[in-house]
């Protein structure tokens, strides 16, 4: 399987309800995907994070290119100072305590340009 951590730290809190709008769609069309195995998110010291396990990574690479979670992805930009992203193959999925040390060490900055 597919495991695939993000973590976004918003530019202020007036970026909450859009960033909350996107979030919450794209929540709901992961649940739906084709190999989406689980989907759960977090908030912990600042950063927006989600977990996501996916069947394979080409049922994951599907579901971020497509729908409300590629809209999310053009906003990205606008709302977060940062984005960091780490996704790997794995037999266990990882507790959020493993999730957010792995992302924290192996993850990589994504897409974002200064402000």
């Amino acid at each position: 399987m597919y495991v695939s951590i993000t973590g976004l730290r918003l530019r202020s809190i007036w970026h909450y309800p859009q960033f909350g709008y996107h979030a919450m769609c794209s929540k709901q069309q992961a649940e739906k995907a084709l190999g989406n195995l689980s989907t759960q998110t977090t908030s912990a010291n600042g950063i927006q994070h989600t977990l996501t396990v996916w069947k394979d990574r080409d049922s994951m690479i599907k579901f971020m290119a497509s729908g409300a979670h590629a809209k999310a992805m053009k906003i990205t930009s606008d709302v977060a100072s940062f984005i960091r992203v780490y996704g790997y193959e794995t037999d266990k999925v990882p507790t959020w305590e493993e999730a957010i040390a792995i992302w924290a060490e192996k993850g990589r900055d994504h897409g974002i340009r200064k402000k």
